[in-house]
């Protein structure tokens, strides 16, 4: 059994057991997406926290080390939280991405299907969370507490790639300063991927977390807004009323 002082890195993947090599490469790929979610999702973050990996000889232990150049204090705050969204006491009082929440299930799932020839362990700054079939109990009650309503997000689009190297789209909303997720129609691409980093409106079904967090969008609008250059100064409007 791996203890602390076996573990090589602040954040670690301890996969125990005989496991087939998809089994591991799935575990990994899904740490992996669940770790670049949070990274990305820290207040006061100027950018996300790029990490390099190691793994240690002889063994099934998977190492995160942040890259030189992030505070510590950042690195931190993501370690804290992706502590308290490996625990079932505390998973409910954070707001993750949807795309966090489907890599802990998957991972929860997995433990459960390898139940009896492995395990799970992930150590955050030498502590250990185990991951068992608890984490998709509470994920299934926080998707039963999401609401759909009709409404408008303002904010920037950007792109990220997810573990599986697909492009998704997200709107960084400026009320809520959480990115929120997009669902476009084919038809609307070409006119997404030339408005990246653009402001927009995007007008749609909005899936709502129960304390009115929006989480993602299924577009039926799109509508780009002029950039704060191209909006008229004081002096152009002071002229307008002279």
């Amino acid at each position: 059994m791996i203890t602390a002082k076996d573990v090589p890195a602040d954040l670690t993947l301890d996969i125990g057991g005989n496991l087939s090599p998809e089994d591991f490469i799935y575990l990994v790929k899904n740490f992996f997406g669940y770790v670049k979610e949070l990274s990305g999702d820290v207040d006061g973050a100027e950018s996300k926290i790029a990490w390099s990996v190691t793994v240690k000889e002889g063994s099934n232990l998977v190492s995160l080390i942040p890259e030189a150049g992030f505070p510590q204090s950042t690195i931190n705050s993501a370690y804290k939280k992706m502590a308290m969204g490996l625990s079932t006491g505390s998973l409910g009082d954070i707001e993750i991405s949807e795309r966090a929440e489907e890599c802990l299930r998957s991972l929860s799932e997995a433990s459960e299907r390898i139940k009896g020839i492995g395990y799970l362990n992930v150590w955050i700054l030498r502590e250990p969370s185990r991951i068992d079939e608890r984490l998709s109990t509470v994920l299934r009650d926080r998707i039963d507490k999401y609401y759909v309503d009709y409404g408008s997000i303002e904010g920037k689009l950007e792109s990220i790639q997810d573990v599986n190297g697909s492009i998704r789209v997200r709107i960084r909303d400026v009320l809520y300063g959480a990115p929120v997720n997009c669902l476009i129609d084919e038809r609307d691409i070409e006119k997404v991927f030339s408005s990246f980093r653009r402001r927009v409106e995007l007008e749609g079904e909005i899936k709502y977390r129960r304390n009115g967090t929006p989480v993602s969008i299924l577009v039926k609008s799109f509508e780009i807004l002029p950039d704060d250059a191209d909006l008229p100064s004081a002096h152009d409007v002071r002229g307008l009323f002279a």
